[in-house]
């Protein structure tokens, strides 16, 4: 329990000191959003009950707006991973990302950094906890599809 307490101060207090905003959704089942941002980022269709989703980027399935910034935590059922699987996955190849993150939003932390196009059923899991961290970029040239994603725990 102590480092579980632990881990979440110490999350709390560096994710605040390095982003100096909260996260865009939470997924927890309220899927409330929680920013200035929250407008172009979608909320995430959520089972609470089997801790599984599905994720788009804005607009989606039209193409996203530029200078876009969206942020979510899934978290899985404890002791289980967090797997995403894109159904779809077309972002402007230089310049709009999405970075996924296992646990806490740091460069050891990164699973990986995507851009371009990827085919469907490419598929990442967190392998240290049951939170998956996904960022969402786009920046103020060209627009594309985006994405669509499922997420479960595993």
């Amino acid at each position: 329990m102590f480092c579980l307490f632990k881990f979440i101060f110490v999350f709390t207090i560096l994710f605040i000191s390095i982003n100096a905003k909260p996260l865009n959704n939470i997924v927890n089942g309220s899927n409330i959003p929680d920013s200035d941002d929250h407008k172009r980022c979608p909320s995430v269709n959520f089972d609470n009950n089997k801790k599984s989703g599905n994720l788009f980027s804005p607009q989606y399935p039209s193409k996203y707006p530029n200078n876009s910034n969206c942020t979510y935590a899934l978290l899985g059922e404890a002791g289980k991973k967090v797997k995403i699987t894109f159904e779809e996955f077309d972002l402007e190849q230089c310049c709009d990302f999405v970075y996924l993150y296992d646990g806490i939003v740091s460069e050891h932390s990164k699973i990986k950094r995507l851009s371009g196009k990827h085919k469907k059923g490419t598929s990442f899991e967190t392998k240290l906890s049951n939170v998956m961290i996904v960022k969402f970029t786009s920046d103020a040239n060209f627009r594309f599809k985006g994405f669509k994603a499922k997420f479960d725990s595993v």
